[in-house]
């Protein structure tokens, strides 16, 4: 994923809704559900399009115009950790020192331990 120029907020409210639907979206789509004019989306769709958060899905005949479908390319975790450089460990650290709930390290050991098993398993193969 190349990153060209910041993401400002416009393009998250865009991928806001890609990540919010389950389908492949035209512009007409996405400003129907977000309020935001045709004429807006259109170069937010081609700036996300530019930097690779987003895909062309497919290309549909709507009347007698051919549309672009748009489904994101990554999904929001991935963006988050990527776009605001955000470390892991420190992420980790912080979140747990917040946590007071004692049920969430034994389900983020059980996550650790299932991926650790999984990491294994291709191995295997």
């Amino acid at each position: 994923m190349k990153k060209t120029k910041k993401i400002n907020n416009r393009d998250l409210d865009v991928l806001e809704v890609l990540w919010s639907c389950k389908e492949a979206l035209t512009a007409n789509d996405i400003a129907d559900i977000s309020d935001i004019s045709k004429n807006t989306v259109l170069p937010v769709l081609k700036n996300l399009l530019n930097q690779g958060y987003i895909k062309v899905d497919e290309v549909v005949l709507t009347g007698k115009t051919l549309t672009r479908k748009y489904l994101p390319a990554v999904d929001k975790e991935e963006f988050i950790l990527k776009h605001y450089d955000i470390n892991i460990d420190n992420l980790l650290n912080h979140f747990l020192s917040k946590e007071d709930d004692p049920e969430v390290i034994p389900k983020i050991e059980d996550l650790i331990n299932k991926k650790k098993n999984d990491l294994k398993n291709e191995d295997n193969k």
